[in-house]
């Protein structure tokens, strides 16, 4: 009802349009819309990163010689920050796209509709395994990859304990679990959740991951942040980070694997788009059935 209307109108009103104004009723569904899809945005980012780190911190300490925990808990608490705080303004404040109420796969949403679905649950069982996967081939072939060498030069902390040299395959001697190897370790980590925090900003399937992101200036502004802290904290804060130097081909190589999260996002993408259905509520006669 209007609120110039009759009180009779009014009082037996749902909604009252206080500026007498129907594209009001619009711009609130819009809002709505947008509110539900940014939660939406931040949970399957958030579940993404959890699931990685669990998976990460109990397969690596039982492979570990001396089941030593492949990320310190000062890193930790720098990537739940990332995850946590940083995410939440970055993906929960992003605004309305002119769209949201007519591109497809954006239908209403009815109350009996999971908070996850099944697109999120691919996307976050997808990028969480290939990081897994990833992080675990680091933690025993990184030391090659990355010509980590001079475990007897390291200024090696007391809690590496797996920390050896070994000789690979080319009889070249490098160095398995010091300083340096954690670090290219922890840094390929933390840039992959920034490159899946750009993945996290689609829900249904978009394949362009970058379409409206002049709606996302603070998700700009933190990423920017958070790559200028974490090359602050590789290459200045060693001492309380846990952290040691690299150069310019190790930060390449960290930076351009964790990129790949850009190709398996549109993987992921597609897969939804073409293999995972919408969720759908269930009809009277398939309750009665069920």
């Amino acid at each position: 009802a209007m609120k110039t209307g009759t009180d009779v109108a009014v009082g037996a009103s749902d909604m009252v349009l206080m500026d007498d104004n129907f594209s009001t009723v619009v711009q609130a569904a819009t809002w709505g819309r947008t509110v539900n899809d940014n939660i939406r945005k931040f949970l399957q980012f958030q579940l993404t990163v959890n699931t990685a780190g669990v998976l990460l911190t109990v397969i690596g300490a039982i492979i570990s010689e001396h089941n030593e925990e492949p990320l310190k808990p000062v890193q930790l608490l720098w990537l739940n920050l990332i995850m946590d705080t940083f995410a939440a303004l970055s993906l929960a404040t992003e605004r309305p796209a002119r769209d949201c109420l007519t591109k497809k796969g954006t239908g209403p949403i009815s109350r009996a509709a999971p908070l996850i679905s099944y697109r999120m649950w691919t996307f976050i069982l997808g990028h969480a395994l290939f990081q897994l996967a990833v992080l675990l081939v680091l933690m025993q072939l990184g030391h090659v990859l990355f010509d980590v060498r001079g475990c007897v030069r390291e200024n090696v902390p007391s809690d590496l304990s797996d920390i050896k040299e070994v000789t690979d395959p080319w009889g070249v001697p490098r160095c398995f679990g010091g300083l340096e190897h954690g670090t290219v370790l922890f840094n390929t980590f933390i840039f992959m959740q920034l490159f899946n925090e750009l993945n996290a900003r689609k829900l249904h399937g978009e394949v362009n991951i970058f379409e409206g992101m002049h709606r996302s200036r603070i998700l700009l502004v933190i990423l920017v942040v958070c790559i200028l802290f974490q090359f602050c904290a590789v290459q200045f804060f060693g001492i309380f980070m846990k952290t040691t130097p690299l150069n310019a081909r190790q930060w390449g190589i960290c930076v351009g694997i964790a990129a790949a999260e850009l190709l398996v996002g549109l993987i992921v993408n597609l897969i939804n788009t073409h293999m995972i259905p919408t969720w759908k509520p269930k009809t009277a006669e398939d309750n009665k059935k069920g």
